[in-house]
């Protein structure tokens, strides 16, 4: 199957075989704007309803960054206050709003609210004494781009976790250790033959 995608994530052309059938192309469930807007971009024409759908867009994506914020800083305060559960399902909140297709200005496919979402939603399985799930946020965490090693080596927080023996095998991925012992037995593997 092929698909071209568009920067607003519409898919205008899916070859496929459909033998003879042409729903996929019927504009059925949009709403009036959405029609419009279609239209004139089909025509290669930018008028009104591709202005007024960039404007909600626009709106749409501001007042989500604000929602976001608003939960994050309410789940910190839940979290520092000792409401873990309502903490992490704050954070949650917050990581089931990340948008859709997003690219930063650094190339990043994830906003920068969202590595540090995923490493508190760690904390918070830590803490709630979950080890499979705080391991599996910490290292969604660490695949998409938390960088502070030392704190996730020293943070309170993560006590129970560093106790699970698949802490450092996860943390190992992504920083690499100060001596990596399988080089060491590759290079020197006599020496550590009985």
């Amino acid at each position: 199957m092929y698909a071209i995608r568009t920067r607003s994530g519409d898919v205008y052309l899916k070859i496929k075989r459909n033998f003879g059938d042409m729903s996929a192309l019927q504009d059925e469930d949009l709403d009036e704007a959405e029609k419009k807007w279609k239209s004139e971009r089909r025509g290669g024409n930018y008028g009104a309803g591709t202005k007024e759908m960039q404007a909600r867009n626009y709106v749409t994506r501001k007042e989500q960054e604000r929602k976001r914020r608003e939960l994050f800083d309410d789940a910190l305060d839940k979290f520092k206050s000792g409401d873990i559960a309502g903490a992490l399902v704050d954070f949650e909140n917050v990581a089931s709003l990340e948008p859709r297709n997003y690219v930063g200005d650094s190339g990043a496919r994830v906003t920068p609210v969202m590595p540090v979402t995923a490493y508190n939603i760690a904390c918070c399985y830590s803490m709630l004494g979950q080890i499979d799930e705080g391991l599996r946020s910490l290292e969604q965490a660490l695949s998409l781009g938390y960088e502070d090693y030392s704190q996730v080596r020293s943070d309170k927080n993560l006590t129970k976790l560093r106790e699970s023996p698949r802490f450092d095998e996860v943390l190992n991925k992504y920083d690499e250790p100060v001596i990596n012992m399988e080089a060491v037995k590759a290079t020197f593997g006599w020496l550590f033959k009985k």
